[in-house]
């Protein structure tokens, strides 16, 4: 079940509007995000194409106690890889991304936008998302992965089918 409270908007308006260049600021935005969390999270959304997002399939949490930091769950990667032949071998993820027009469906895609304004956060992407390239992304790396993910579940699809 869906519960808590709203509050993200508050802090969505924050990182949108004010200057992500200036350290004091960023470090107020970036201290209520888990900014590897959201980082891994736009990586994987991207390097998988996935059409239905970010202008849709968002959700993120956080703790009501100890670490309060936002963090994104990942969910209904349907429309990604491929699935029925939306061609995500030319679909631009990252432009979908930095030029989504409906951004009020989604306020980390504000946060995500405007934080690439800071220049260290930039870098840490770039450099994170060429690190899962040449490991996790690896063809190699991912079929073991979601080999591993399919037996797991093969059992299971005789039921769900």
């Amino acid at each position: 079940a869906l519960e808590g409270s709203n509050n993200i908007w508050q802090m969505q308006w924050m990182a949108t509007h004010l200057d992500m260049t200036d350290p004091f600021t960023f470090k107020s935005v970036a201290d209520s995000f888990d900014l590897d969390n959201l980082i891994d999270h736009y990586a994987l959304q991207i390097f998988i194409s996935n059409w239905d997002w970010p202008q849709n399939n968002v959700k993120y949490w956080r703790d009501r106690t100890g670490n309060r930091q936002w963090r994104m769950i990942l969910w209904d990667t349907d429309l990604s890889l491929g699935l029925y032949d939306l061609n995500p071998v030319t679909f631009n993820a990252l432009s979908n991304v930095v030029d989504c027009a409906d951004v009020t469906k989604n306020p980390v895609t504000d946060v995500f936008k405007n934080l690439l304004d800071n220049t260290a956060f930039r870098n840490q992407f770039v450099n994170r998302y060429a690190d899962l390239m040449n490991s996790t992304f690896k063809p190699s790396e991912l079929d073991v992965y979601l080999y591993a993910m399919k037996d797991s579940i093969d059992e299971e699809m005789v039921y769900h089918s």
